[in-house]
């Protein structure tokens, strides 16, 4: 049920995408960029790799952000 409490700091949603996937998917940089302060991790894998494959090529904002964080 995805009503149900956790205590997992970035849950996922009901479609198994976690908030900083849908930042990235979604182009929001500065929620994004939020999300990685406070500890999401960008090299997360899911079915299509890591979180970076999200990102266009000439994305450069956002590839710049990922890689500061480790990605």
């Amino acid at each position: 049920d995805f009503r149900e409490n956790t205590d997992e700091p970035f849950p996922r949603t009901t479609l198994c995408d976690e908030p900083l996937r849908l930042a990235i998917r979604n182009k929001h940089i500065e929620i994004a960029r939020m999300l990685l302060e406070h500890g999401a991790d960008p090299n997360k894998r899911y079915f299509f790799g890591s979180e970076i494959n999200l990102v266009s090529p000439l994305d450069i904002d956002f590839l710049q952000l990922l890689l500061m964080y480790g990605a």
